[in-house]
């Protein structure tokens, strides 16, 4: 191999990677300082790095700077009603130390929106070089992709007390293992030992990203089962060892972030299903408390959530509810009745079609009294509000559509390119129900636009694949008539 051939890709790889890089940072600093003001979350998180911030600023503005947690304090991983792990603490760790080598004790948030802004530069590069098309053609399919990361409703978090920027950042290297493992003739070991690391680290980010390890052990199933198929016969028991190493990974990270989650969370998470969501949909609370077997005299709670002033924890009848209302039971009185799911489902896709939380992109003003956003919505936010007017069997049968277009186009054409996008579509159109149904079935209507944030990515995602499609389908003439004279 030349070494013209050599340096090519490598000069195109860093161009990219600069010039995204370039875009995002002015998408993070540029005017006005953007984030996410810390809804409680963060502190759970944060601890975990050894950082506190040092003013609380809950819901209306966002504060960037920590400092060291005090010496002698218990650490946050030994509480066992609020413990919350997150792998996220393996990658953000090491590089909050390095940053303090530099910048001395304490830590400020803006460090993980610049390194944001690289990661991602970086996985452009990644995904431009692993299309197997056109240079032109592959700048054309990661374009868009880099839009919806661009959108504040999602760049955001960048700056911000979460690990929600890290499920961010690990989808798309995901999807970019995944693209190159299909660009070739049969997926290697590696590439699965590869995507299962991936795969492991995103599902315990954190007890909601848990339901996508059915995807990622899908996504392993399929490449595992060509991989063998294509594999000689020398390379077959490397093959299934690394899948078995894969699988395994990413069920351990399963099984440990669910038993290590804090036992704290499912009082919240209770009380949400029983008050905020199933007697919200009631037309009836008393009798719909009394078919569940608890006090009807609760029914005046309905409505409410388990921070709100005037809740029901102090009722007589609510320490019954609380020992014999399950998830079970709630997930069983709303698969059975049409007055609780429809309107489920109708309120999740109208939150995932406008995904920005109030307090997002808000910045902290001395010298105001309410915080000011100071960002608009983004291209991929915008995009997604177009699919409003369809209403939410809309928003799900394109879905449906992703799913079966990528699926069809999978498994029947040999084009590598088209292969790469069709897994690519597959996997966003799957993470997205999956992830609208973990939050309807973790705290129903609690929180719901936050906890949406994933669903909304990936059908941003999907939104940006079908673009990225269309613009590489618009340059095929180009690309022609530079093939015919030779450049």
């Amino acid at each position: 191999m030349s070494r013209r051939s050599l340096l090519a890709p490598a000069v195109l790889g860093l161009l990219t990677s600069l010039a995204a890089a370039v875009v995002l940072f002015g998408g993070v600093f540029g005017g006005r300082d953007a984030g996410l003001a810390d809804n409680g979350d963060g502190p759970r998180y944060t601890c975990q790095l050894g950082l506190v911030a040092e003013r609380f600023i809950q819901h209306e503005s966002a504060w960037f700077t920590f400092e060291p947690v005090p010496a002698g304090q218990p650490s946050c991983l030994d509480d066992p009603v609020a413990r919350a792990p997150s792998s996220w603490v393996l990658l953000a760790g090491p590089f909050v130390q390095l940053v303090q080598l530099v910048d001395g004790p304490g830590f400020d948030l803006r460090w993980f929106g610049a390194a944001t802004c690289v990661v991602l530069g970086l996985l452009a590069a990644l995904f431009v070089l692993s299309w197997r098309t056109s240079r032109l053609r592959a700048v054309a399919l990661t374009v868009p992709l880099l839009l919806v990361a661009l959108d504040v409703t999602f760049l955001g978090y960048a700056n911000a007390p979460y690990v929600e920027i890290g499920g961010f950042l690990l989808v798309l290297l995901f999807a970019a293992l995944l693209v190159r493992a299909t660009g070739r003739d049969r997926p290697l070991g590696r590439d699965l030992l590869l995507l299962g690391i991936c795969g492991a680290v995103l599902v315990a980010l954190k007890a909601a990203t848990v339901s996508l390890a059915a995807v990622v052990g899908l996504v392993l199933l399929v490449l595992t089962v060509q991989a063998v198929r294509r594999a000689r016969a020398r390379a077959v028991v490397a093959t299934v060892a690394a899948a078995v190493v894969a699988f395994g990974a990413v069920g351990g990270a399963a099984l440990a972030e669910l038993r290590l989650q804090g036992t704290g969370y499912w009082q919240t998470n209770q009380y949400n299903l029983l008050f905020a969501t199933v007697l919200e949909n009631s037309s009836d609370p008393a009798r719909t408390l009394t078919d569940l077997g608890l006090d009807p005299a609760l029914a005046p709670f309905a409505d409410t959530q388990i921070w709100d002033p005037d809740n029901a924890l102090a009722q007589p009848g609510y320490p019954q509810a609380q020992r014999e209302f399950s998830r079970l039971d709630y997930v069983r009185h709303v698969v059975t009745h049409r007055e609780q799911w429809q309107p489920l489902v109708e309120r999740a896709t109208l939150e995932i079609t406008q995904p920005r939380v109030t307090r997002q992109a808000d910045v902290y003003q001395p010298e105001a009294t309410d915080s000011v956003t100071v960002h608009p919505d983004g291209l991929a936010s915008r995009a997604l509000h177009l699919l409003q007017p369809l209403g939410a069997w809309g928003v799900v049968g394109s879905w449906v559509l992703g799913l079966a277009v990528g699926l069809a186009a999978f498994f029947r054409t040999s084009r590598p390119v088209v292969r790469q996008w069709a897994a690519f579509l597959v996997l966003v159109a799957a993470i997205a129900p999956v992830q609208m149904v973990t939050a309807l079935v973790g705290d129903g209507y609690g929180e719901i636009r936050k906890h949406l944030v994933f669903s909304a990515y990936a059908s941003g995602l999907e939104l940006a694949l079908l673009a990225g499609g269309v613009l590489a389908l618009a340059v095929q003439p180009v690309v022609r008539g530079r093939e015919r004279v030779g450049v």
